[in-house]
């Protein structure tokens, strides 16, 4: 598989609450995180980019960079967006934008976060989960729900 960035030109209009991730790659791998265990978390303990709730006076772009900062100790500026997604959980919509670094960052762990990994991106296999939803696995967890439902418009298989 490869990475397969569209940028799109506008952010989107607020929209009740929002959320913001960021997809950090070198076009090979992507960095990944594990957030850790919170009874006030409903994506605790699954696998997700760095990313979380806007705060008041802040775009889109500026949550997912304070996010990642906050989540990763990595400071870096989204170059694109790629899309907004509804969450099944609750009613959240989630901004996807990317950027692209040079070379493997060093990650400091935030608080929200268990560990953090960078994975490359042709190590990811296609699988279900034993719920029966379309998921991506690789050698330390699976990538499933909405970090899935944005990585697969980001990746095209080879061949295609």
């Amino acid at each position: 598989m490869q990475l397969r960035l569209n940028i799109k030109p506008v952010e989107p209009k607020d929209v009740g609450q929002s959320a913001a991730v960021m997809i950090i790659t070198d076009k090979q791998s992507i960095a990944l995180i594990r957030r850790k265990m919170r009874d006030d978390d409903p994506w605790s303990g699954q696998i997700a980019f760095p990313g979380g709730l806007r705060k008041r006076g802040e775009t889109l772009q500026q949550t997912a960079a304070r996010e990642t900062a906050e989540e990763v100790g990595v400071h870096v500026t989204p170059e694109g967006y790629i899309g907004s997604y509804r969450t099944h959980v609750r009613d959240l919509l989630v901004a996807a934008f990317f950027s692209i670094v040079h070379e493997e960052p060093v990650f400091h762990i935030g608080d929200e976060v268990e560990e953090v990994d960078w994975v490359r991106i042709d190590s990811l296999s296609p699988t279900i989960t034993d719920a029966g939803y379309p998921a991506y696995k690789y050698d330390r967890g699976i990538i499933w729900g909405l970090t899935y439902r944005i990585l697969s418009e980001c990746l095209e298989e080879f061949n295609k």
